[in-house]
């Protein structure tokens, strides 16, 4: 439900962390669990845990949302919120070499999380090349000029950090230059494909 908050030294990774302090393990007698492959993107850990219980064989995500406080030097600089799958987690970047290894499921929320990040990652892998037209549903209103986009063209990928030149190609403003964050138009098609 909530976040916790403890003191966590620097140079340990995420999984090793989560394993020491008991959050990637379960003591079910007669069950096993154990991280078969894990990631974290950005402030968020992800990662495939199998569960064997006898001939049972079950992989499933666990999600885990992460933060560090620079300002708490002695204690609580740590912290952390847990979820599974199955409850429909809003972070939804998992790569695809840990979806590959999940297991069928039966809940809706988990199978939505998936379909979720497969389309992250269709549009990611899209967007690293950035070739040819990009067609938008919904305009995308400049603040700066009068007129709307629908469909533009990327002219250069590194102008500041995190940034696109984009050239306009509609009827409105066409051959216009301008700024765009890569990670907004990014949010934009993931959401347009919905």
């Amino acid at each position: 439900m909530g976040w916790t908050w403890l003191n966590r030294s620097k140079g340990e990774s995420n999984e090793e962390f989560f394993i020491r302090t008991g959050v990637l393990r379960w003591d079910i007698p007669g069950v096993d669990y154990r991280v078969l492959k894990s990631a974290t993107i950005n402030s968020t850990f992800y990662a495939a845990v199998e569960r064997t219980e006898g001939p049972k064989r079950q992989v499933f995500a666990v999600i885990i949302l992460i933060r560090w406080d620079p300002r708490a030097k002695y204690r609580n600089n740590f912290g952390y919120k847990d979820m599974d799958e199955t409850e429909g987690p809003y972070e939804a970047r998992c790569p695809d070499a840990i979806l590959d290894l999940l297991t069928e499921t039966g809940s809706e929320y988990a199978k939505a999380w998936r379909e979720r990040c497969r389309r992250w990652n269709e549009v990611k892998a899209r967007t690293q090349r950035w070739t040819g037209p990009i067609l938008l549903q919904e305009a995308l209103h400049l603040q700066s000029r009068d007129g709307d986009i629908r469909e533009l063209e990327i002219v250069c990928k590194a102008s500041r950090r995190g940034y696109l030149i984009a050239r306009s190609l509609g009827p409105d403003l066409i051959g216009q230059e301008f700024q765009v964050r890569k990670s907004f138009l990014q949010n934009r098609l993931a959401q347009e494909q919905l």
